[in-house]
């Protein structure tokens, strides 16, 4: 899962890469700045222009064909604040995801749940990790192409918490309205209270 990107994020991020790209070739020109970035070259050179209007960014015209590019002090000093911002609201998503784990995990086990089984991949599977030693659950974790719901390690006192929307719906629609759906849930039906989470 990967944490919501606003317009702020993708031009830090693009800032970054610019610096990054001149860190390794002072020289690069436009065109190499725009394969670094993954950026068309229409879209690099509007925020090329859009990032020296703001100070952030020297272009020098070294001739007919060519412009060097340096990041500003300033640019240096708007880099380093949205990364300081950048980590201190992944940080405190972070806590709130935490937060929203370990309350489920502490109300499955409360409810008689004994494993917790995370389908698919997940950036978050550490926090279930955790959760699960605090709360003494056993945790399993199963490759999405994997899991069998039919299989010995899904028991009555298991909880199955998908990764992928996808299989978690089409898990749900095999199951039907059986008791078992209660105990099928997804990461982001578990994230859902966290108050920074995109909808």
């Amino acid at each position: 899962m990967t944490p919501f990107i606003t317009e702020q994020d993708s031009e830090l991020q693009l800032l970054s890469n610019v610096h990054d790209a001149l860190s390794i070739n002072s020289e690069a020109s436009q065109r190499d700045l725009a394969q670094y970035t993954n950026l068309s070259l229409g879209m690099t050179n509007a925020l090329l222009r859009r990032f020296a209007d703001k100070g952030w960014l020297y272009m020098k015209k070294i001739s007919k064909r060519n412009i060097q590019y340096v990041l500003t002090p300033q640019g240096m000093k708007e880099l380093a604040a949205r990364s300081k911002r950048y980590l201190k609201n992944t940080a405190r998503l972070m806590n709130e995801y935490q937060g929203c784990i370990r309350r489920f995990v502490q109300d499955s086990s409360r409810a008689g749940c004994t494993s917790l089984i995370l389908v698919g991949d997940n950036d978050l599977e550490f926090l279930f990790d955790y959760a699960c030693h605090f709360c003494k659950l056993s945790f399993i974790k199963i490759a999405s192409e994997d899991f069998n719901p039919q299989h010995g390690y899904v028991t009555s006192n298991s909880l199955i918490v998908f990764s992928d929307e996808g299989r978690y719906e089409s898990v749900q629609k095999n199951i039907g309205a059986s008791a078992d759906v209660k105990r099928y849930t997804s990461v982001i039906d578990i994230l859902s209270s966290a108050e920074a989470l995109p909808v």
